[in-house]
């Protein structure tokens, strides 16, 4: 029932309104005149801090929201501290990013969520038994963690096959700086290299596996795609580190990352990838039993309308203190 107006770069042909939803080009919002017609209640920029200052002048009576969702180590972070006194409050996706980021002013959190692709994808969990097998997956790009687990899978005692959806594409990016890994990749044996695809596909593919293998090396600020995996069905193993413990919720085997070494990595998360291919052969319908458990409690909690009825929570007051005046 809210009127949104999202403004970005667009593909050509873009219809004005998706999903109920207004989409501009972003040029739009280089035009004043765009700004006063709108009298905006909120406005919302997507780890953009850079643009706070000339988003309050264009609409002053607007609130000011900065969604944050990388670490200030990031380059698109960096004017976030002289940004400060332009931004009424910053949303941050985890405590964990909160703690690090450690924003001068208002602050808040509230999570991603799951596509809803991957929402009751099995009916119970004798479904879920039915259709799991004795297969992986890795769903992320290439540089958190890919180099890791096809040395981690290669050396590990396993019948499990794995199928790996990676790339750059997902973020516009180019993929010749990981050539060399990915011929690596597909001389692993049982691996399949894949190219990333969009989240309804992601989700049909997935059924059928039982385990997500993530060996992160990188500092998530949230994890949707482990998230998804456990709304899936899968069994997430992955590290503890950045927020990964934060986001998954309890459900995931964190394989401890800091203070090893990347050779201690790899053998420690051989280690934990056949500790999990032997507790699913040992009893498959505890096994299931627990997954589709832990894949109802994600869905249930981290659904978008969930978000967003806690954004609606957060910004309705906002609003009316603003609009109120001093």
């Amino acid at each position: 029932g809210h009127d949104i107006t999202v403004t970005a770069h667009l593909a050509e042909g873009t219809p004005e309104h998706v999903c109920g939803v207004r989409h501009l080009p972003l040029s739009a919002a280089d035009d004043a005149n765009f700004f006063a017609a709108e009298d905006f209640d909120a406005i919302i920029t997507v780890t953009a801090p850079a643009l706070a200052s000339y988003l309050r002048t264009m609409a002053p009576n607007a609130l000011q929201i900065a969604w944050l969702h990388a670490l200030p180590d990031q380059a698109a972070m960096q004017p976030l501290a002289g940004a400060a006194e332009t931004i009424d409050c910053a949303v941050l996706v985890s405590e964990y990013q909160r703690r690090a980021v450690r924003f001068a002013g208002t602050s808040h959190v509230i999570g991603n969520g799951i596509a809803p692709a991957f929402e009751n994808l099995f009916s119970s969990a004798d479904e879920l038994l039915a259709a799991k097998q004795n297969r992986a997956a890795y769903i992320t790009t290439p540089f958190r963690g890919l180099a890791v687990l096809t040395k981690a899978f290669g050396q590990a005692r396993l019948a499990t096959e794995l199928d790996v959806w990676s790339g750059m594409r997902v973020y516009q990016g180019d993929d010749a700086p990981f050539a060399e890994l990915y011929e690596v990749a597909r001389a692993t044996p049982r691996l399949r290299l894949h190219q990333p695809i969009g989240q309804s596909a992601l989700a049909r593919c997935l059924k059928p596996v039982a385990f997500l293998f993530y060996p992160s090396i990188f500092f998530e600020t949230y994890c949707i795609s482990a998230l998804e995996a456990i709304a899936a069905g899968l069994k997430v193993v992955t590290t503890d580190l950045g927020a990964l413990r934060e986001t998954t919720l309890g459900f995931a085997d964190l394989v401890p990352a800091a203070g090893l070494s990347y050779a201690e990595l790899i053998r420690s998360f051989a280690a934990r990838m056949e500790a999990t291919e032997a507790e699913f052969l040992a009893d498959p319908r505890a096994w299931a039993e627990e997954r589709f458990a832990q894949s109802r409690e994600v869905v249930r909690r981290c659904n978008w309308q969930v978000r967003a009825r806690e954004w609606e929570g957060f910004l309705a007051p906002a609003i009316a203190a603003r609009r109120a005046g001093p």
